[in-house]
Parts: structure tokens; sequence; C-alpha cells
């Protein structure tokens, strides 16, 4: 998948990975990898991808 689909679901919990200095408070997420989940979520994760500031992608993880 390239589209995070499960927004209206709420509630959800993220992990950002990046290298340091790749994400400030003021500027954002440069470059890094954002890892979603939520209670509500039954079986499965997503995973997007961050490159030059910008969600590039996305992939759910289960079903």
């Amino acid at each position: 998948s390239t589209k995070f689909t499960d927004y209206q679901t709420g509630d959800f919990v993220g992990l950002l990975i990046t290298r340091n200095g790749y994400a400030t408070s003021d500027a954002g997420c440069q470059w890094g990898t954002f890892i979603i989940t939520s209670p509500r979520f039954t079986n499965k994760f997503w995973i997007g991808r961050i490159w030059g500031y910008k969600f590039v992608n996305f992939i759910k993880i289960g079903s």
C-alpha cells in the first residue's frame, strides 16, 4: 500500500526512527521511518517513509 487508509481509526501511537539531526522540533523530519499503531488496530501496523520532509509511501504490515 502507498496510502495510509486507517486515518479515521484514531488513538494513534507513533515512533519516529531517524538519525540525530534529521528531525528537529522547528523544521520537522527530513529523513526517517515512522511506525504507526493503534489500540484499535487488530494484527496490523503501518510503516511510513519520510524523504525530504514528506511522506513518500506507507506500507501496511498484517491484516
